[in-house]
């Protein structure tokens, strides 16, 4: 069975979303807080850790993990998981990216 694991970073949490492939049916959601932790910053390992545990309990074999935000947690994210047992296919960097920058606001007439 083959299933996705969606994790956003954010400035102060990060989530987990757990789906199936086939029906995009979404089976659970994890948060950091939701997990029991406060700072993301000095307790990411065992937010990762403690996610794949809650992950694992799932009857699904192989998944897609796909990675959204930018922190320097994302390597750790990928090695905990394959740490943890989780058969992880493919990994995919889903962050939207502006490509055309931001604009200067116009100056004021008088």
């Amino acid at each position: 069975m083959l299933g996705t694991i969606q994790v956003y970073f954010t400035k102060n949490n990060i989530f987990f979303v757990l789906s199936c492939s086939g029906t995009s049916q979404v089976k659970a959601v994890y948060s950091s807080t939701g997990l029991g932790f406060k700072k993301i910053r000095r307790e990411a390992l065992q937010i990762i850790q403690e996610a794949a545990k809650q992950i694992k309990r799932h009857p699904f074999k192989v998944f897609i993990l796909k990675i959204r935000g930018f922190s320097r947690f994302r390597n750790l994210l990928v090695k905990e998981f394959l740490k943890n047992r989780l058969n992880v296919i493919k990994v995919i960097d889903v962050t939207n990216v502006a490509f055309n920058g931001c604009c200067a606001p116009a100056r004021r007439r008088i």
